[in-house]
């Protein structure tokens, strides 16, 4: 007996040396032990995304791991890092019950830095719908609201906000032509942790993106409306085929001054300024 435990001893450290091996050759990187990475999908400031196969299931389906880092790796930002991704990180399992949601199917910190584990949407994202100068036609930016809004309300019932929608984080199904939720932004609160002189903790900016941002998420106190004030500034964007940042603002009000740039009902104008 002690020989068989012997021999599968050196079978298992030769085996995991070789792993190594190959790992920093740059031939295998298994994040968590069990994720293969194909290629870099994207990454941010202190961020990357990347396809992945997993490999402890049959067929090593594809999937999408996220990686998330602190800008400076010191204890006291580690710890409310923690909290902050392990609360996150179950707010996203309860979105994932929705079938135009990703699923999450593992959270879990790795030499300091996080890492999501999500259901890989198969379509493609909007960017290219929203292109510099196209206008859509009234029903069609009717559709498009109506689905986002039915997801929206789903989101909204978990008391969760997405805080950066804008047409990269909306995916179009290649099959059944459905639109997906993707990229949820409170969990990536953890990028933007520092701590002062004093010693206490914050954030170093606010969460989202500028041009689709409402000023109370600007100033770090998003609500479920900043979700639709971010739809509503995609729908003029397709309403006028301008980015909202490029569209002028009344000097005593500040709102968008865009009716003149669409094609569009006075009721449909009227809902879109509203959101």
């Amino acid at each position: 007996m002690r020989r068989r435990w012997s021999q599968a001893g050196m079978l298992l450290g030769a085996t995991l040396f070789l792993h190594g091996i190959r790992s920093f050759q740059g031939r295998v990187m298994l994040i968590g032990g069990r994720y293969e990475t194909i290629r870099e999908l994207g990454r941010g400031g202190v961020g990357r995304t990347y396809l992945a196969e997993d490999t402890y299931r049959r067929g090593s389906p594809k999937c999408v791991v996220k990686k998330l880092q602190l800008p400076l790796k010191v204890p006291v930002l580690l710890e409310k890092a923690r909290t902050i991704f392990e609360e996150e990180a179950q707010v996203l399992y309860r979105l994932g019950e929705h079938e135009q949601i990703p699923r999450l199917f593992a959270h879990f910190e790795q030499h300091g830095d996080f890492y999501l584990i999500q259901e890989l949407i198969d379509g493609h994202d909007l960017r290219q719908s929203f292109s510099l100068g196209d206008r859509w036609e009234e029903k069609a930016i009717l559709s498009f609201l109506r689905e986002v809004l039915e997801i929206l309300d789903f989101v909204h019932q978990q008391s969760a906000i997405h805080q950066d929608l804008k047409p990269e984080n909306l995916i179009r199904h290649w099959q059944d032509k459905k639109l997906a939720v993707i990229d949820f932004c409170s969990i990536k609160a953890i990028r933007n942790l520092i701590v002062n002189t004093a010693g206490e903790i914050g954030f170093s900016r606010p969460l989202g993106t500028p041009a689709y941002m409402p000023p109370e998420q600007a100033a770090g106190s998003p609500y479920c409306c900043s979700d639709l004030y971010a739809l509503g500034m995609m729908g003029i964007q397709v309403a006028t085929g301008y980015m909202p940042n490029q569209l002028p603002r009344n000097p005593e009000t500040n709102n968008l001054e865009w009716h003149d740039q669409a094609r569009i009902s006075s009721n449909l104008a009227t809902v879109l300024d509203t959101m």
